[in-house]
This record gives C-alpha cells, sequence and structure tokens, in this order.
C-alpha cells in the first residue's frame, strides 16, 4: 500500500520532515575530537569546563606577596617595614605562596636601602588576591550544544582543560524539487 503524500507543505514542515529523516539514518554524528581542532565546527552537546580557572590562588595586581595581619598597624603616617624574608615579588595573575594572604600593590610599597620593604597602607585579608574559581568553576556549562567553536571559545575550553570536544561535523543534503519551495 503507498502512502498518501501532500502534495503542498510548508517550508517549516519540510525542514521537519527532512531532519526527522535524517535522523532516522543516525545523522548528525557526533564525534569527540582534540578541542585545539574544533575551530569553526558546531558543538554537538553542552560542553562543561574541568577544572577551575585559576584553578590557583592568584594575583590580581602587580606587588608583593604578604600576610595582611603584619600590614595592621600601616597608615601613611606610620609605615611598616617588612624584613625579605616576609614579602615576595609576584606579577599579576602569578600564584601566591601559601604563607600569604594579600598582596600589596607596587604603587603603594617602597624598599629601603637594606632590601625591607616599606607599606604605607594597611591590608585586610585578600586583598587584591583571585580566588581559586573565580573566572570559571570545575562542572560550570561553558558552552551549549549547536554553538560555533569561535577563537575565544577555544581557548576559553582550553584554559578550562577541556581536552576533546564533542562535534557534529556539517552534512550536506540536496533535495532537488524543482520551484516548489517558496519563502
Amino acid at each position: 500500500m503507498v502512502k498518501p503524500c501532500r502534495e503542498h507543505v510548508s517550508l517549516d514542515e519540510a525542514r521537519e520532515m527532512i531532519l526527522a529523516a535524517a535522523m532516522g539514518l543516525g545523522h548528525p554524528r557526533a564525534e569527540a575530537i582534540p578541542t585545539e581542532r574544533g575551530q569553526g565546527l558546531i558543538l554537538a552537546d553542552d560542553v562543561l569546563s574541568n577544572r577551575n580557572v585559576p584553578h590557583y590562588v592568584a594575583s590580581a595586581v602587580d606587588g608583593y606577596a604578604v600576610v595582611a595581619a603584619e600590614t595592621s598597624r600601616a597608615t601613611t603616617a606610620t609605615v611598616v617595614r617588612l624584613a625579605r624574608d616576609h614579602f615576595l615579588w609576584v606579577n599579576t595573575g602569578g600564584p601566591l605562596p601559601d604563607w600569604s594572604d594579600a598582596v600589596a600593590m607596587v604603587e603603594d610599597t617602597s624598599t629601603a636601602e637594606d632590601g625591607d620593604l616599606i607599606l604605607s597602607k594597611a591590608l585586610p585579608p585578600g586583598s587584591n588576591v583571585r580566588p581559586v574559581g573565580e573566572d570559571v568553576m570545575r562542572g560550570q556549562i561553558l558552552a551549549r550544544r549547536g554553538e560555533s567553536v569561535d577563537p575565544p571559545l577555544l581557548a576559553l575550553l582550553l584554559g578550562a582543560g577541556v581536552g576533546m570536544i564533542p562535534l557534529s561535523r556539517p552534512k550536506v543534503f540536496s533535495s532537488p524539487t524543482g520551484t516548489r519551495f517558496v519563502r
């Protein structure tokens, strides 16, 4: 028995019929490829972060890693001197040593001739510090299914430790119909 066929269907109905037929054949097929080769392709599924960004406690400024409590008495009128073994230079984005809980901005410091650090501003714990996961938390959705992988997304995925991504490779389908499609 032959199925009855409608002579006229809308463009949206035709699109849905074609997609349903393609899905029935197993298309589009998702494949996992190395993230760095995904530029310009389409994500087949949501992508989650594999690690926190930053994945360490980081400095938010160029300056000196210090223990905040040691700066508590510092004012413009009463400076505090820290010996060489009580501070460490850190660049913006650099990891803080375990013993440090604050960063004194280089603009708020000076160094003495003997190498001591001179502070004129007290720092509370956490000053100028970026906590673990400030930008991205592990398990956070970074991109959604159907998104195109462009250079900024590619950098984010790599930074978040995503080594493989599920992609749909574009497929081309041609259906000769004459002039029947009307928009």
